[in-house]
């Protein structure tokens, strides 16, 4: 896209940020946002910020063209307030070679620790620094795409997954003497 396009899915409640990040691209009327989810919050929010033509509540999508928008991202905002266990999200944003932009909270951190493909913010200052750099920066943007596939590949895909599985259970049958065929 010509102008920076940043991307939030998920649940639009309150838990996940929705609030704080819609009030600072109220500021930023030069970078799109595009809120794709539903949740308690998101028949307000569209009344709330229907006067800026830069914020565009979509609801829920099919995830065929939730991967269009992924690709086409300037980078994935994660703004959750809450201890996120993993961040499905951020993996979906790596897989489509898009870097991811997450608040310090729970385990969304450790994907971007992992992989290298995104910014950890702290406070709105270092979220409006992050979203300036990548929306600023094209050879940034491009490294941390390629970190967030790669990382993708090495730790998220199906096939990573099945086989860690079944590493597991080749140990407890390990563990109880039982012969794996």
């Amino acid at each position: 896209p010509a102008r920076p396009r940043f991307l939030f899915v998920g649940r639009v409640t309150a838990s996940k940020g929705i609030h704080n990040l819609l009030a600072q691209f109220a500021k930023l009327p030069n970078y799109d946002l595009v809120v794709v989810g539903d949740g308690d919050l998101r028949a307000s929010q569209q009344r709330q910020y229907a006067g800026h033509a830069n914020i565009r509540l979509l609801g829920p999508i099919p995830q065929q063209d939730l991967i269009k928008l992924y690709r086409e991202a300037t980078a994935l905002v994660f703004p959750s307030l809450a201890p996120e266990t993993f961040g499905l999200s951020i993996a979906e944003a790596f897989a489509c070679g898009t870097p991811a932009i997450v608040r310090d909270a729970g385990g969304s951190r450790e994907l971007i620790d992992a992989t290298g493909g995104g910014v950890v913010y702290r406070s709105d200052a270092e979220l409006l620094s992050a979203l300036h750099r990548l929306a600023g920066d094209a050879a940034l943007r491009a490294k941390l795409g390629q970190l967030a596939r790669s990382g993708y590949e090495q730790h998220y895909t199906q096939q990573r997954h099945v086989d860690a599985y079944l590493g597991c259970v080749g140990e407890i049958h390990e563990q109880k003497g039982i012969a794996v065929h």
